[in-house]
């Protein structure tokens, strides 16, 4: 399958429901809870109607008269995509401990359609290559550039650690350690990223949480699972370290 890149689908959510109904295509993950749950057949008729003779107007639909629309190739494409990804990566970013930003990225073979949900309610998608939807996201997240100097080191803590309090001397704790644990007390803000496997089940998938401290230093942890026992890695970020993560996530590598 493949879409024209760099198109954008610009949709309501009772819009985006619609079109899954009228293709006859699986809720994707992203639009949440279907808005048309509850309703009769004839408020079920009237809603998809109105819904239609919007879409007509921006163009993602084709009215035939008699009450018949056409849904079009490029958004057809767009919500098959998203509806039949084989990986979806969730990526929800938090400022001052509230949620501030909601975005999806579906993965079909080679292509990926990025879905963002603005502050307005709008559901905005974009269709990519895979390989470019996963390095825009990755750079829109931030970290610092590759050239940085950085350690390469890694801090290897179970989950229940990343909330203890450090030792009072912090004799027992290597620098990076008692760096990483530091910024964590001074976040000031993080981006969780949780991949779905929607056609696979009884699987636990890997996540990956981006935080940023008050000195604005940015950390990449990495694991899988969520138990207080699950070991995560703790490394300085740089955006290749996301990107590179990313596609470990997809293929379920390590992230080295």
């Amino acid at each position: 399958m493949s879409v024209a890149a760099q198109e954008v689908l610009e949709l309501t959510v009772n819009e985006f429901a619609t079109l899954c109904l009228c293709l006859e295509l699986p809720q994707p993950i992203g639009l949440g809870q279907l808005p048309f749950a509850g309703l009769s057949a004839h408020q079920l008729t009237q809603m998809s109607r109105t819904c239609l003779e919007s879409m007509a107007a921006k163009g993602y639909v084709e009215d035939l008269l008699g009450a018949k629309f056409r849904v079009r190739e490029f958004p057809a494409q767009i919500i098959a995509v998203a509806a039949q990804a084989s990986a979806v990566l969730r990526v929800l970013t938090t400022e001052a401990a509230r949620p501030s930003g909601l975005a999806f990225v579906y993965v079909f073979e080679r292509q990926a359609v990025v879905h963002e949900i603005r502050i307005d309610g709008t559901h905005c998608l974009v269709p990519k290559p895979v390989d470019v939807a996963l390095d825009e996201v990755a750079q829109g997240l931030g970290g610092l550039p590759d050239e940085h100097p950085i350690s390469a080191e890694s801090v290897v803590l179970a989950r229940a650690e990343l909330s203890s309090a450090p030792s009072v001397d912090g004799s027992h704790e290597s620098p990076l350690r008692q760096l990483m644990r530091r910024d964590l007390a001074r976040m000031i803000g993080s981006v969780r990223v949780d991949l779905a496997w929607p056609l696979r089940e009884s699987i636990i998938a890997p996540y990956l949480v981006m935080i940023a401290s008050d000195e604005r230093t940015m950390w990449l942890l990495t694991g899988i699972g969520d138990l207080p026992e699950d070991m995560v890695t703790c490394r300085p970020a740089s955006v290749g370290h996301v990107q590179r993560a990313f596609r470990a996530m997809l293929a379920g590598s390590d992230f080295s």
